[in-house]
């Protein structure tokens, strides 16, 4: 008897012809000359019709021959089909993840998210998508931690600023164009107080009455009281300019000469002055403050102003003198009543006659009766 040929089988008795040996079916195969029956292909398998070999058995999509075993590609793999001999599974490419399991297209490869990035080839979960630091974003898909850029204002350690990203403090700002990516001082003359600043906008200019010498600042220095500048942008002291003689100005920072107020009627100040009271009255003027701040009024007839010591208080001639002088500054002023006449009071502009029919030769008498009476 001639045997049915491999890839056939026949379970007819006493067949004639070959007419009887019938192909394997699909998905089944049979290497023996004279088989009565056909072996299944393995599991996740197929192959056509007649097929007398068990390599004739192609695992699946999504399969891979493994120890004769179709096995299923890993999540994060994939295969379309498994040609003959076997093949192996694909990664998903860096960038991309796949939970599936036995898939058969790159299709199934998702790429990781916005603000994440992933290394790894044939990653099979989400959890290989790796965060971006902080204060930085990627684009979805992304790789390697370079592809992190800092946000705008913001500056790292590498050349696009991957790694730990920090905000440009205030004082500085981030230079859009040209690079370098980092912080640059806001110049002197400027300051600013934003945080992850981008471009030179945000530092301004110091004000009137302010300056600033240093780059980098956050606030501009104010002129001291008794002086003012109109200058903007100013970048040290020298532009603060001294109040006038005869003004003051208590005012810090004061922009304008208008902050520079003038010293009351008869009164005058240094150059620079900083309160009122630096208001000192003219000579023979007094005023109600210890050194004369506020009106000063100038010493009546029959006072003056003993310029030592202190106090700057108009003081009265003694008795038996006289003064008609105004704004006095010493006891000069303070003549002695001449013979003839006297003076009880003090303070007094005039002395008193001795009477008609008397007379008197003394100097700088007191009362009348210094005044005798004419001989018989």
């Amino acid at each position: 008897c001639v045997g049915c040929p491999a890839g056939t089988f026949s379970d007819a008795v006493a067949a004639v012809s070959d007419a009887t040996c019938a192909q394997c079916p699909a998905d089944t195969y049979s290497p023996t000359v004279g088989a009565s029956s056909c072996m299944p292909c393995p599991s996740n398998s197929s192959s056509g019709a007649g097929s007398a070999a068990a390599a004739d058995c192609l695992c699946a999509a999504g399969f891979t021959v493994q120890g004769g075993a179709c096995v299923a590609c890993a999540p994060g793999t994939y295969l379309f089909v498994a040609p003959a001999g076997g093949a192996t599974c694909v990664g998903c490419p860096a960038g991309m993840f796949s939970e599936a399991v036995a898939a058969v297209s790159i299709a199934t490869c998702t790429q990781c998210p916005a603000d994440t990035y992933s290394p790894t080839i044939g990653a099979g979960s989400s959890m290989a998508c790796v965060s971006c630091p902080a204060n930085s974003s990627a684009l979805p898909g992304s790789v390697v931690l370079a592809e992190c850029i800092c946000f705008s204002g913001f500056t790292g350690p590498g050349a696009m600023g991957p790694g730990a990203c920090s905000a440009c403090a205030p004082g500085t700002y981030l230079r859009s164009v040209p690079a370098p990516a980092t912080c640059v001082a806001c110049p002197a003359g400027t300051f600013s107080e934003a945080v992850a600043a981008v471009g030179d906008a945000t530092c301004a200019l110091c004000v009137a009455g302010t300056y600033q010498g240093l780059p980098g600042m956050t606030t501009c220095d104010a002129c001291l009281a008794g002086t003012f500048s109109g200058a903007l942008g100013a970048l040290n002291a020298s532009t603060c300019q001294q109040c006038p003689a005869d003004y003051y100005s208590p005012t810090i920072g004061a922009g304008s000469s208008m902050a520079c107020v003038s010293c009351p009627a008869n009164s005058s100040a240094l150059p620079g002055s900083v309160v009122l009271a630096e208001c000192i009255c003219f000579s023979g003027f007094t005023g109600p403050g210890a050194m004369g701040p506020g009106a000063c009024s100038a010493c009546a007839p029959g006072t003056y102003l003993r310029s030592v010591p202190a106090p700057a208080t108009c003081v009265a001639c003694p008795a038996g003198t006289f003064s008609e002088a105004v704004a006095a500054v010493g006891d000069a002023t303070c003549a002695l009543c001449v013979a003839g006449t006297y003076q009880g009071l003090p303070g007094m502009t005039t002395c008193d006659a001795c009477l008609a029919g008397t007379f008197s030769g003394a100097l700088g008498a007191l009362n009348a009766s210094t005044c005798q009476q004419c001989p018989a």
